[in-house]
């Protein structure tokens, strides 16, 4: 059982990383939270083993202050089922003899902000962090427009908002189409976008983002949730007119049956029902569990499914030379996008669903963001053609090799994708973020013979690039320069930019906060490197093997050359 509980937590780590960190979610919601549930109950019979459940929210981010909460800034239990919805308020009857009175609100999909208000004036602006710490950034919360930094009326003295960071859905389509005509990538979906937006430091587009306020603590509260909310509005916050007040289960249902069609017309992402218990008095006796009120649930809408044809499988091969299948898709409009392909990820998914070319498959959102295949619907199979694994590169010809179920090239220095996915890595926006260099504008400098490695990067010149990318000086001045800024990064994003294997942001930052420059790290022991924590075999071996090649030292010793910081405290 111990095994179980150490494989769940590592699973749930990860996922953590990948929805609030990478901004890169795997899975949905809902199979997060099923994994987080069994980890708990598991976790509840073993009581000394308790620890991962315990984390609420994101991490924090050190490149902004960080800075304790006044009051934590808790999560919500998820439910997914009326059932659950009628377990929970069975279970806060028990412990409530006056009648109760709920609060209904759109759980819109954003990012959590707490607002700090001292006679007034916006003092402090909190990312929701862990909860018990999170980023100051009241400097970029100034500039959204729905967030007032004077209140009016007549306010508390001392007050705490809680809101959420939302960004329209019309503002985010504008945003890609700017990035697109750039030659970037677009971004995923409108939360991750937040994200991002929030926390950079040149403060682009933060003007298209709203603010929606969703709870109120001061020593002048009112006696429940639903009028602090209409004083709030009166103050100068942005309160959403969906705001209902309930006075049983059934009107609760009716509000979560209408919204839950009601939604796809909406201007913004939401994710479920906020249910709260309306009163304080209640809400104080009912009180918290380490992470969660006891007096609010969120209800979450069930990812969309549709079924749609595969029309063709077809095989990319990523920055690493991992050969990933690929499904056409007949295109089908579902949850907001215009989905036209969905990974199939390697051969055992392909043999574990038993997919087949032409099939109809279940699609679904994980984090409703990425596409992606559930299931078959075997009704409608009128083939028996299988999908069958490559073992030739559709790039570069090379016979592929297999290592624990996946296909990678082996070809990382002729491989063309690899080498074109490797730099779009390094110059990418938590690598080197090197702004103006697209993927479109890699591909002309790659097949112009004057960018084959990263560290061509530094040796382009404003009149290779005007004469390739058919640009103004001026325009192409403004490239090389941002390739200049982007040797002022800190060691970490540089270590993280050359694209080792298994080596992501987080231990990459781990990795030099321990050795002081990049040939400690090269040269350093198994030992010393087994001896750091959440450091297991797979880093330790990718890392060798990546210092083994002469061809990645060789690029290491032209950044270095170039002037890259590959050491702490590099000047």
């Amino acid at each position: 059982m111990h095994k179980k509980i150490i494989k769940l937590r590592k699973e749930i780590s990860k996922h953590n990383y990948k929805y609030y960190i990478s901004n890169n979610p795997e899975i949905s919601d809902y199979e997060f939270d099923m994994k987080l549930k069994e980890l708990e109950k598991l976790e509840n019979e073993y009581n000394d083993l308790t620890y991962t459940t315990k984390k609420i929210g994101e991490d924090v981010i050190k490149c902004f202050p960080i800075v304790n909460h006044r009051y934590p800034m808790y999560s919500l239990n998820n439910v997914y089922s009326k059932q659950e919805v009628i377990d929970w308020e069975t279970r806060i009857k028990k412990h409530l003899k006056s009648s109760l009175e709920y609060v209904c609100e759109l759980k819109y999909d954003g990012i959590s902000i707490s607002l700090h208000y001292e006679n007034g004036y916006l003092i402090s602006a909190l990312t929701r962090g862990d909860g018990i710490h999170g980023n100051e950034i009241i400097d970029n919360i100034r500039i959204i427009n729905s967030i007032p930094l004077k209140l009016k009326g007549n306010y508390p003295y001392d007050i705490e908002v809680r809101a959420e960071i939302i960004l329209p859905l019309i503002e985010f389509k504008k945003i890609n189409q700017e990035r697109i005509k750039k030659g970037k990538k677009p971004y995923v979906n409108p939360r991750n976008t937040v994200n991002g937006l929030l926390k950079q430091k040149n403060k682009n587009y933060l003007e298209c983002l709203e603010c929606f306020v969703y709870s109120i603590i001061s020593n002048n509260n009112y006696n429940n949730q639903y009028y602090n909310l209409m004083y709030a509005r009166e103050w100068g916050f942005k309160v959403p007119e969906s705001v209902n007040i309930c006075k049983s289960i059934t009107s609760i249902f009716n509000y979560i049956e209408y919204w839950n069609f009601a939604r796809y017309n909406l201007q913004y992402n939401i994710d479920g029902i906020v249910i709260k218990v309306n009163n304080y008095h209640q809400q104080a006796i009912l009180g918290y569990t380490s992470k969660y009120p006891r007096w609010a649930i969120a209800y979450k809408f069930k990812s969309q499914r549709v079924i749609t044809q595969i029309l063709n499988v077809t095989f990319e091969v990523g920055r690493t030379g991992v050969v990933t299948p690929v499904a056409e898709l007949k295109p089908i409009f579902f949850d907001g996008t215009t989905v036209k392909r969905a990974s199939l990820y390697n051969e055992d998914i392909i043999n574990k669903l038993d997919i087949y070319k032409s099939d109809f498959v279940i699609i679904e959102k994980g984090g409703n963001i990425i596409p992606k295949i559930i299931g078959v619907d075997f009704t409608k199979r009128t083939t028996n053609n299988k999908i069958k694994f490559i073992n030739i590169c559709p790039d570069c010809n090379t016979f592929l090799i297999k290592k624990n179920n996946i296909y990678y090239c082996p070809n990382e220095i002729g491989c063309y994708s690899q080498i074109i996915e490797k730099i779009n890595h390094f110059v990418s926006r938590k690598a080197m973020n090197i702004y103006n260099i697209g993927s479109n504008t890699i591909k002309q400098l790659f097949n112009a013979k004057l960018l084959h490695t990263i560290a061509d990067l530094y040796t382009l010149k404003v009149k290779d690039i005007m004469n390739i990318m058919h640009i103004s000086e001026n325009n192409a001045q403004n490239i090389i320069e941002e390739i200049e800024k982007s040797k002022k990064n800190p060691f970490y994003k540089v270590l993280y930019a050359l694209c080792i294997p298994n080596v992501g942001e987080y231990i990459a930052k781990k990795l030099t906060h321990i050795f002081f420059n990049i040939d400690e790290l090269i040269f350093a022991d198994y030992d010393k490197l087994k001896n750091i924590n959440n450091i297991g075999n797979k880093i330790i071996f990718s890392l060798k093997e990546y210092f083994s090649k002469d061809y990645n030292i060789l690029i290491i010793n032209k950044l270095k050359k170039n002037g890259i910081k590959l050491k702490k405290n590099d000047i």
